[in-house]
């Protein structure tokens, strides 16, 4: 529009004949696949939610179930409705009705620009329309009409709903020149529904995505040991009581407080030599009482037990991790998962279990015998944890470990028969794990109490 054409538009001020909301998926409705596309959109939050789920049993600190299907409504059924049901050739707008024309304000996504969020404007002036035709709600048995308008060789249609009174609309445009027509129904153009093939398409595979992500994550998931490196308040040192003696009985500012021994109040006709004072009280000293937490409450702020890690062996790649008793209990077993990566067999997971926990007889648990204790690990590893032998050794009854005395587990993994590596074999405890990794473990050490 040019800058004369804007000067000298003719405008209208509060003379708005007509104004309405178009009914919402009119157009849809008039197709006939409203259900068909709520299925389709129903089926991508399935989906999303389904691999979802499947990344969060991968992962090392895997999430909530109700996370996960927030997560799929953010990136399944929020897209999948706004490219479904909010495209250009479904949308439907705000109409407004002027003496002398039609403006039509719609938004909608593209489908080739993604994220893309367009607003449309169109105007039709009542002389340039050549035909106007009516389908009213009772032939379309729809709680809607419709308008069908022919302008400048092309068609388009206006939602009309049932709180606009049709007669006096149609009176209108008749008055203004418009040639208006009755119908059966809208042109085939206009009905053209999404094939009832792309649900049948959807709604299995996200079915099947849906429940194998479910089923794997409630298979793989497991309980939080209570054990755990998580920082709670009752690892925190208590706070110290100080003691300020016994309570001071409060002073009388009334001198009510009896006589000091030896000293005979004056009477009130006597002059007043001097007024006598009371002997003073010592108060009790006071004294700041000096704390010293037992070395379990002297772990640093950010961790459970300030464990010290060992050596990793395996790999630089994957996020670190830790998994260590907050209480300092010893390992007596590791629940472990097998996992592969670029077609190659590896140790997913290993998770310690502690000797406060419940034992299991698992297939995926190994556990320690009657008063044995995790001591080392047997590694065979490169760029990932290929297997692992756990090195069990006695307990002492001061909590110590005996090197003399110990055995070895079956492997946890495929070994590749190249040399191994030993990680810990020293007489201190073993409270947690230690490593790096992701869908498969890259690298794995210990976690050994600090104050041995």
């Amino acid at each position: 529009m040019g800058v004369w054409e804007f000067l000298t538009k003719k405008r209208y001020f509060g003379s708005v004949v007509f104004d309405w909301k178009e009914p919402c998926f009119y157009r849809c409705r008039l197709q006939g696949d409203l259900g068909t596309r709520l299925a389709v959109v129903l089926g991508l939050w399935a989906a999303a939610s389904g691999l979802m789920l499947f990344y969060s049993a991968f992962n090392t600190q895997p999430y909530d179930v109700i996370l996960a299907l927030f997560f799929g409504v953010m990136l399944g059924l929020g897209p999948g409705f706004l490219y479904v049901l909010n495209r250009r050739h479904l949308t439907g707008g705000s109409i407004t009705i002027k003496p002398d024309e039609i403006l039509r304000l719609r938004s909608y996504v593209s489908l080739w620009n993604i994220g893309g969020w367009w607003e449309e404007w169109s105007t039709w002036p009542l002389g340039a329309i050549e035909r106007c035709v009516v389908v009213p709600a009772q032939s379309l048995k729809q709680s809607f009409s419709v308008l069908q308008l022919y302008a400048a060789g092309q068609w388009d249609i206006l939602g009309v709903p049932a709180s606009v009174e049709l007669k006096k609309l149609l009176e209108h445009l008749v008055r203004q020149g418009v040639p208006v027509t009755l119908a059966e129904d809208v042109r085939p153009e206009f009905k053209r529904p999404l094939h009832v093939a792309a649900a049948i398409a959807v709604l299995p595979m996200a079915l099947v995505l849906f429940v194998s992500g479910l089923g794997f994550y409630v298979l793989t998931a497991e309980p939080v040991d209570e054990g755990r490196r998580d920082l709670r308040i009752a690892d925190m040192p208590p706070r110290p009581q100080f003691d300020h003696g016994a309570p001071r009985a409060p002073r009388d500012p009334f001198g009510s407080q009896p006589a000091a021994p030896g000293l005979v109040p004056p009477s009130v006709d006597a002059p007043v030599a001097s007024e006598p004072r009371l002997p003073s009280t010592p108060h009790p000293k006071f004294e700041m009482p000096r704390f010293t937490p037992s070395p379990r409450n002297l772990a640093p702020w950010g961790s459970s037990t300030g464990g010290k890690q060992t050596e990793l062996i395996g790999g630089s790649g994957g996020a670190p991790f830790e998994r260590s008793s907050s209480t300092g209990q010893p390992v007596v077993g590791v629940r472990y998962r097998l996992g592969s990566w670029a077609g190659r067999e590896c140790v997913g997971r290993l998770e310690p279990i502690f000797a406060s926990g419940a034992a299991s007889a698992a297939p995926d648990v190994v556990m320690a015998r009657d008063g044995y204790a995790l001591g080392a690990l047997e590694v065979d590893a490169d760029q990932y944890v290929d297997a692992v032998a756990l090195v069990f050794k006695r307990l002492t009854p001061e909590g110590d470990l005996d090197p003399s005395d110990s055995y070895t587990s079956d492997w946890i993994g495929n070994p590749t028969g190249k040399p191994t590596r030993a990680v810990g074999g020293g007489g201190a405890k073993v409270i947690g794990i230690c490593g790096r990794g992701a869908a498969v473990l890259d690298a794995i050490g210990l976690v050994i109490d600090p104050y041995q």
